[in-house]
Order: structure tokens, then sequence, then C-alpha cells
């Protein structure tokens, strides 16, 4: 009688066994009915789209549109100014080749290497759609950021440009120039959110030339075109100033970046 008992228990085991596995198929039967279904639904919602505005207002909720903003250009106006205070501007063209608005949120300026001169000796004491002034701290160093909001809409496929004006605090009083090397980049609410514009190098509060005051020692003295006996009994002295800066610019100058015209000459002056 033990022996009619086990094949029962057996075929009890195999009957749940089946059940159970019947369970599992309905299962996955009716989860790929499901997939099939929100597969389906998505691809008559992207066709509707083509057809109705409705359907394409929906489809824009569910894959918003990304604005993407590239640079085009940069350009750096950066003069001698005669010796007087002259911002540096800096000239950028921009392009949204997304498929929404960017709106740019701040201009960024990473300060890479910066250069003091002192002076020697002295004497006396796309049509622009936007433009900014952005002060540089006279004790700004390499590593630091200067940040300023700007405000450009660009549309789909649109071109833009802004003028953002660099300064030095304002002194009574110029004793030297400032030479900076800067990454400039754009934030913005597009994807990716930052756009690099490029490197530059500018000189302020502006460049310095070999006609006004003893900032470098130049072609013009070199050549005996210019000198500096009216500067006795200090004259040697200050010659060697003008030439320890002449080698400290043309160091500095030597780096790639974007610069002015009245910069290119400066490079060639130096001696």
């Amino acid at each position: 009688m033990a022996n009619r008992a086990r094949p029962k228990r057996q075929s009890r085991d195999a009957g749940g066994r089946r059940s159970i596995e019947k369970r599992g198929r309905g299962l996955d039967e009716l989860l790929n009915g499901r997939v099939i279904a929100t597969v389906g639904a998505v691809a008559l919602l992207v066709i509707g789209a083509a057809v109705t505005p409705v359907g394409e207002k929906l489809v824009g909720r569910i894959f918003p549109a990304e604005g993407t903003l590239e640079a085009i250009d940069m350009a750096v106006e950066n003069t001698t100014g005669n010796g007087t205070i002259e911002p540096a501007s800096i000239d950028i063209k921009v392009h949204n080749k997304g498929d929404a608005r960017v709106v740019t949120r701040k201009i960024i300026l990473s300060v890479q290497d910066q250069l003091s001169v002192d002076l020697c000796a002295t004497q006396g004491e796309i049509p622009v759609s936007g433009k900014y002034d952005l002060v540089i701290p006279a004790n700004t160093k390499p590593g630091d950021s200067i940040e300023h909001r700007i405000n450009q809409q660009i549309a789909p496929d649109e071109a833009d440009r802004f003028l953002v004006r660099l300064q030095n605090p304002e002194t009574s009083a110029i004793h030297g120039v400032s030479l900076y090397k800067i990454k400039v980049a754009v934030e913005t609410n597009g994807s990716p959110a930052l756009t690099e514009v490029g490197h530059m190098i500018v000189s302020l509060p502006f460049v310095p030339d070999e006609k006004g005051e003893p900032f470098y020692w130049g072609a013009a003295y070199e050549e005996g075109r210019m000198t500096l006996d009216w500067l006795e009994p200090y004259q040697e002295s200050i010659e060697r100033c003008m030439r320890s800066n002449s080698s400290k610019l043309s160091d500095f100058l030597i780096q790639p970046g974007e610069r002015s015209e009245d910069l290119r000459v400066l490079k060639t002056q130096l001696r």
C-alpha cells in the first residue's frame, strides 16, 4: 500500500508545476501585451504630432527641445588709449544650432595667467544687441574667475553678437599696466550649459606704447630714435627697468590667445 501511495503524490506535484508554468506564461503574455500597447501608443502619438497641433504639443512635453549655443567668433579691442584709461572690449558672436530658444545667464572669465608691469618713470600723472561692463579687481591672480550676469535671448538657428568691456578699478594715477590671459565662456539654459568662446590676452588699463610713458625698452630706444637723456641722473636704473619689462612682456605675449592689433604691434617693438 505504501508503493501505491507514492505515484499519487508525484502526480499531484507534477500537476502543481504545470499549473504554475501556465500562470507564468499567462503573466508573460500579459506583460508583453502591455509593452506592445505602450510602444504602439507612443508611435501613434509621434505620428499624430505630424498631423495635429495637439499631438505636436504632447510630444513637445514628453521630448522637450533643447537649445545649443556655439561660439562663432571672438574679437578683442584693446588700444594704447594715448596713455589714458581705455577699457578693453570682447566682441562675441554666437549661434543657436538647437531647436529651442537659448537664454544666456552669465559671462565667465577664468584668469589663466597675469603679469604686472610697473611704469619705470613718469613725465606726469552682427548689430550689437547687448553691452556689458565688467571690472577686473586689482588683486586678480591666475586661477580666479570673474562672473557677470548677461541676458541675451537667441532663437533657434539665430546668430547674436554682444560686447563685454573690461576695465580695472578707477584710479587717480597710473603706475603700471596688467596683462591677463583669460578663458572666456558663456553660461546658458541650453545643453550643454557652458559654451567655451576661446582664449584672449588683454592689457589694462591700456596697451603700453613706446611713444608714451617709458614702460619698456623698444625699437625706438634701441635704434637711438628716442633717448632717456632727459631722465639724468636716473637714466641707467630706468633703462634697466625698461629692459626687464621688455623681457617679461615678451615671455607673456608668446602665449596663444586672441588679442588686439595694438598688442600684436607691441610684441614686434620689444627689444
